[in-house]
């Protein structure tokens, strides 16, 4: 993508460094499976994304600026 849309690359980014979604462990208690491991799951990325977000934006604010 051309560097003027920068912000459009940004928001692409972190969209994808986010957690999953929490819709996951309530669809799994509606539809009677696993929920304990699904809010585990949206737990740990929601936690892991407190790492990921800001070293994803820094990398590509760096890797885009070369």
């Amino acid at each position: 993508m051309p560097n003027n849309l920068m912000l459009v690359k940004e928001v692409i980014l972190l969209g994808q460094a986010t957690p999953v979604a929490a819709l996951m462990a309530i669809f799994s208690k509606t539809f009677k499976k696993n929920y304990l491991f699904s809010t585990t799951v949206v737990g740990l990325t929601t936690l892991c994304s407190l790492v990921t977000i800001p070293i994803f934006m820094g990398v590509a604010q760096w890797f885009w600026k070369l």
